[in-house]
């Protein structure tokens, strides 16, 4: 059974009778009870009137969506289950480190513009020794803005529709249906990349590092016309930075140096020797660059940074996008140098001439 599957069948069950699109409650909590997520919220059901609608689904967890019963607001809720002993201390430790930072992204423009907000959180003990944990937040409108052709064992075993949303080269919006997503322009990318760097910079002042950036846990807000060059105005999407799942903090890396984590085509090279510090969120930045400019997932030779980790795609097609001494060549090159003490920092690279002109 898949981890999807798992969920939908432990969860309320479905109202007799509801449609897609009809709201399911679960019975509330018994008085002097700890409160309870179906206590405020309702998950919403999905077209095929027995299980629930989800936005997308990974190793433990899947997010859905839930309607908030006082409001009536579509709220996301990112449901985690697992039985085993470590990852439920890594779990509990992401609900905790995301109810706290709530507080200070709401304290920061730049952080709130930028980041997914946790709205709520419910962490439940199962008497079988399981760990359900429950996160409320902000309910993007597409939930997969970025997405591109997968390479061999990178797609989520359990998420049929992820897997046939990226063969196609594609997004999808809360509905699960496809969206097509050409590359973006140079101009867009430039503002898509001022915004996931402004993440960064926060979660890096925060001492976290994020560890899983790239283009699909970067969620759509919406769209705005900016003159992006002189002359120019181009739709750019606003984007949030989504999934702590695998943030740490600096403190916790000093015993946490994990070695396969994040998605392989983002890698740094570092990893591979399990010795790092924040500076692979900045080469998995770079490495989104250039999925974002070219429609291209990076390649997976772990070992390599700039130039051979990009040297799969033709070089004229390369070139088109990465001119020889251009500002957007430095700028990949600085974000994805093989040794992390050359790489710029995400302060340094909001600076650089490509993001500044």
């Amino acid at each position: 059974m898949s981890v999807l599957q798992a969920f939908t069948e432990t969860m309320a069950a479905p109202a007799a009778g509801a449609g897609a699109g009809a709201v399911v409650a679960a019975a509330p909590t018994a008085p002097g009870s700890a409160p309870s997520f179906f206590d405020g919220y309702e998950f919403v059901k999905a077209a095929d009137g027995r299980s629930f609608k989800c936005c997308g689904s990974g190793g433990f967890g899947a997010v859905f969506q839930c309607i908030e019963k006082a409001t009536g607001q579509l709220w996301a809720v990112k449901v985690i289950y697992t039985s085993d002993a470590n990852a439920i201390k890594m779990y509990e430790r992401e609900y905790q480190r995301m109810l706290a930072l709530r507080e200070h992204i709401l304290a920061d423009p730049d952080a709130y513009s930028t980041i997914v907000v946790p709205k709520d959180g419910f962490l439940e003990h199962l008497p079988t020794g399981g760990l359900v944990i429950r996160l409320v937040m902000e309910c993007s409108p597409v939930s997969v803005p970025f997405a591109f052709p997968a390479r061999s064992g990178e797609i989520e075993p359990n998420s049929a529709t992820l897997r046939s949303m990226r063969s196609e080269g594609s997004g999808c919006d809360m509905t699960g249906n496809p969206i097509a997503q050409p590359p973006l322009t140079l101009g867009q990318a430039k503002f898509v990349m001022r915004q996931l760097l402004m993440a960064i910079k926060f979660f890096h002042s925060q001492g976290l590092i994020h560890r899983d950036i790239k283009p699909d846990n970067m969620l759509c807000w919406g769209s705005a016309d900016i003159e992006t060059s002189p002359g120019v105005t181009e739709r750019v999407p606003q984007v949030k930075l989504s999934d702590f799942g695998l943030a740490r903090t600096v403190d916790e890396m000093a015993e946490l140096y994990t070695r396969n984590v994040g998605t392989k085509s983002y890698r740094a090279p570092e990893l591979l020797h399990g010795k790092y510090n924040n500076s692979v969120d900045l080469f998995a930045a770079g490495c989104t660059f250039f999925a974002l400019v070219l429609a291209e997932q990076p390649s997976d030779k772990l070992d390599d940074g700039f130039p051979n980790r990009f040297q799969h795609i033709p070089a004229s097609s390369l070139l088109a996008k990465f001119p020889f001494e251009s500002p957007q060549l430095n700028f990949l090159a600085m974000l994805t140098q093989k040794d992390p003490a050359l790489r710029l920092t995400a302060e340094q690279a909001l600076a650089h001439p490509f993001l500044a002109s």
